[in-house]
């Protein structure tokens, strides 16, 4: 009896040293295991946001392409490049130009049309509204964005260097 006793306290011992053998081998590897799966698990949750981050950036760059407009109505209009020279044509029609007018032709029938279309010289408000409209997003669209400015000064003659004149003395 006490040699089985011996014999199975000696069976415990032993397992037990295995299992800690076993420990120190194996659960370095379950580790890296579990890193490499939490590894994988940190990758794809980046490339899901970087892909997301990325579709969110070309949606802003379709939204920045589009052009923000009044359209004649006076709704908030948003125009794709591609739908820019219809509505171009269609703001010429309202003033009564051809489609396709140069930006000069434009404002040269824009400022002798302009105080008939007025409100306050016989014209209606809405068709001066729309005429408004028009003549705003084609300035737009040609790039005339420039604002009134006065024409540059003349450069100052230069006085001779030393020939000034003061007042209230004469020279001898």
């Amino acid at each position: 009896m006490a040699l089985a006793t011996l014999s199975l306290l000696l069976i415990r011992l032993l397992a037990d040293l295995a299992w800690r053998l076993v420990g120190r081998w194996v659960d370095p590897l379950v580790e890296r295991s579990r890193s490499a799966q939490e590894h994988e698990r940190v990758r794809q949750r980046l490339a899901a946001g970087n892909a997301a981050r990325e579709r969110l950036r070309r949606e802003q760059q379709q939204l920045e392409r589009q052009l923000r407009l009044t359209d004649l109505e006076g709704r908030p209009l948003c125009l794709r490049p591609d739908d820019v020279p219809a509505f171009q044509n269609r703001c010429c029609r309202e003033l009564g130009l051809p489609p396709g007018s140069t930006w000069a032709r434009i404002r040269q029938q824009w400022r002798r049309q302009s105080l008939r279309w007025h409100p306050d010289h016989g014209g209606s408000t809405a068709e001066w509204l729309r005429k408004q409209r028009a003549y705003e997003a084609l300035r737009l669209l040609q790039g005339d964005t420039r604002r009134w400015r006065p024409a540059p000064l003349p450069p100052l003659l230069a006085a001779p260097l030393g020939g000034r004149r003061r007042w209230g003395k004469r020279r001898p």
